[in-house]
């Protein structure tokens, strides 16, 4: 409360003070951290009777150096947006005098980012994210400010979205992320499998990126995807699954909670039957996902091989299909050395699972 009658305060200062007796105080204020929101304050009330002093005001002392960036960053939020402003921010960033994702979180608030049209604005967002778009995360946001008055994304910033969609370090932003791709996706169907098969991909090496297919957080991307390609949706998360066993193991926990299992039964049989190789090692591969939930102790792979062999012998489908396994793999234990070495990061159970599999294949020879 305290705070907003000082901001009013300082507001109504500036709007009275028509002969700018208290821009130099000002002005020192905004050398001190605990100065902004005073300085911001004052130039917002004095915006309102010359707004156009105050923009060239705030250039002069982005030149100087002498007013901390945040400072000026706030009072420009006061001001409404322009490509002035723009320029503005953009000159701050860029010589590295405040942090792109500060910008991106004080002209969000308000109307500033209404006021500007999409070149303007993707110059902006350009310029938050980063060479390496390391900064996606706030650039999401602001796009959920952007189109929620239903401005357009559309053209350049349009393919500017998508690739901010695909960044990295962008898991703790789930919300944003879904509901721009969403929104995307509306007009780029095949756009939006591909990003689907992108992210989903990314989780092979880095869990830090979007996940859409997470059953802890809203969905409606994919569910947009599955209203629109039901085989799609559903074989992608799948055929990448196949890529590593740890992708299986997460794609299975989120997917058993997303996908129909009698409505999408046709589809999964279908996969599962694609072809001769891919149903054996999507067998292998719940085998061993389904004994690390069974056995969670397990604490060597001696001991994991042991329940890994008992088990197959127990199922003599399971131990003919396993002994085909170098048959169907080119490469022969390459193949199932690659395989291993993924489980081998995280517990036992992969070393035991190739043991197990080189022995089948030395009883093959």
């Amino acid at each position: 409360m305290e705070a907003q009658e000082a901001h009013n305060f300082c507001f109504c200062l500036g709007k009275l003070d028509s002969e700018r007796r208290w821009l130099a105080q000002i002005e020192q204020l905004g050398i001190r951290q605990d100065g902004i929101n005073v300085f911001s304050a004052y130039f917002g009330g004095l915006s309102q009777i010359d707004r156009q002093f105050v923009s060239d005001y705030l250039d002069q002392l982005t030149q100087s150096g002498q007013v901390k960036a945040e400072a000026i960053v706030c009072a420009t939020q006061q001001l409404g947006g322009d490509i002035t402003g723009v320029n503005r921010m953009v000159t701050l960033i860029r010589d590295k005098r405040v942090d792109p994702k500060y910008v991106a979180y004080i002209l969000k608030h308000g109307k500033w980012l209404n006021c500007l049209n999409s070149g303007e604005y993707l110059y902006l967002l350009e310029a938050i994210a980063g060479s390496d778009l390391e900064n996606a995360a706030a650039v999401v946001e602001s796009f959920f400010i952007w189109f929620h008055p239903e401005k357009a994304v559309d053209g350049e910033l349009a393919e500017f979205a998508w690739k901010c969609l695909e960044a990295s370090d962008t898991s703790d932003q789930n919300y944003y992320f879904d509901r721009l791709a969403l929104h995307l996706v509306q007009t780029n169907v095949a756009q939006g499998f591909r990003l689907l098969e992108k992210l989903l991909l990314k989780q092979l090496t880095e869990y830090r990126c979007w996940n859409p297919i997470n059953s802890n957080h809203q969905r409606e991307f994919w569910e947009f995807l599955y209203s629109n390609n039901r085989r799609l949706a559903i074989c992608i998360p799948l055929k990448v699954s196949l890529q590593d066993p740890r992708e299986y193991s997460f794609i299975s926990w989120h997917f058993q909670r997303r996908v129909n299992q009698e409505k999408d039964s046709d589809l999964l049989i279908e996969f599962a039957l694609d072809s001769e190789e891919q149903a054996k090692i999507v067998c292998f591969k719940q085998l061993i996902h389904n004994l690390q939930q069974e056995y969670p102790d397990v604490a060597n792979e001696t001991e994991a091989y042991r329940i890994i062999d008992v088990r197959v012998k127990e199922q003599p489908l399971h131990w003919q299909n396993f002994l085909q396994l170098k048959r169907l793999w080119n490469g022969g234990k390459k193949a199932a050395i690659k395989i291993g070495e993924h489980f081998t990061e995280q517990n036992p159970w992969g070393k035991g699972a190739i043991a197990f599999l080189e022995g089948v294949m030395d009883e093959l020879e």
